[in-house]
């Protein structure tokens, strides 16, 4: 581990169409001690190629196959063993940092106070070749930020001998819960760092299998009753588009189950009524054009 190095970890798999981006916004970074650690989960497209090639100009790129695809969690685990930098910086491989001064506004947060052992931070969601916010999360709560890894900050030493967990979309928040369990503090940086791309299709929340195991029970298993992943009806929006009919109902029952009070809630029902009732065929498309001519408009990013 070398003082004062940022790696900037991108766990990857078939991301041929986006890496490049990523690579060339993670590359612009103003720090000067990075190095850009790519680990890939045995992909089948010509992401090895792609990386070849920046690995030629930007010996700072460093790049590491597994033998077979591991899984989100294993992955994150191989980019923290094969880190060498004294803090790490998480990007998805088709996402970007807003700006190039992200990671040195990171570093000032880690020396100023040696306690901190993460380092979470707004973000938002942009339609995939349009500009524009079409979702913001700005949470300061240290998990509920987490439901995305990108933009996320560690110091290593504090992600020592961790276990990251293998259940889809609380990978992130299981390094938080490590993190804050083991004693150590927490920061979240109120502005958007990280600009997360959509792209239908690519993105693990549009992946029907991933649903198989309830996500809310994954949350609830984790860090047991949290407020905002009790009453975060949007999702059953998310599972109507994505997941089988079997699995939303599902999820609209863990939301009485756990929080009976959301009974009273006009907007669980809201959701809930468009998520049961409205088919697919037409709730994509409108889904769309809701991210597309309305959020993507008026949203303040």
């Amino acid at each position: 581990m070398q003082k004062d190095r940022v790696t900037i970890a991108i766990p990857t798999y078939n991301n041929e169409k986006t890496i490049a981006e990523t690579l060339d916004n993670c590359i612009k970074q103003d720090y000067p001690n990075i190095e850009i650690l790519i680990s890939d989960n045995d992909s089948k497209d010509n992401t090895l190629k792609i990386v070849n090639l920046y690995h030629l100009d930007f010996p700072k790129v460093d790049y590491y196959i597994n033998p077979e695809n591991m899984g989100i969690g294993p992955n994150l685990e191989n980019c923290i063993d094969k880190a060498t930098g004294e803090f790490i910086i998480f990007m998805c491989a088709d996402d970007m940092f807003t700006d190039p001064g992200i990671v040195s506004e990171m570093v000032k947060i880690f020396k100023s106070c040696p306690d901190i052992g993460y380092i979470g931070r707004w973000y938002y969601q942009y339609m995939d070749g349009y500009k524009g916010a079409v979702r913001v999360h700005r949470s300061m709560d240290p998990y509920f930020s987490a439901d995305n890894p990108s933009g996320m900050g560690f110091r290593k030493e504090a992600l020592a001998g961790i276990k990251v967990s293998t259940k889809i979309f609380i990978e992130g928040a299981s390094m938080v819960k490590y993190v804050l369990t083991n004693g150590w503090d927490y920061m979240i940086m109120q502005k958007d760092t990280i600009a997360v791309r959509i792209h239908p299709g690519g993105n693990t929340a549009t992946k029907e299998i991933y649903y198989v195991d309830s996500p809310t029970l994954s949350w609830y298993g984790l860090i047991g009753y949290n407020y905002n992943f009790l009453t975060a009806f949007i999702s059953l929006i998310q599972l109507k588009n994505w997941a089988p009919y079997k699995c939303l109902l599902r999820e609209i029952w863990l939301f009485i189950k756990l929080r009976p009070v959301n009974l009273f809630r006009p907007d669980f029902y809201l959701f809930a009524g468009i998520a049961l009732f409205t088919p697919r065929c037409i709730l994509r498309p409108f889904t769309n054009f809701y991210k597309h001519r309305l959020s993507r408009r008026f949203l303040t990013w």
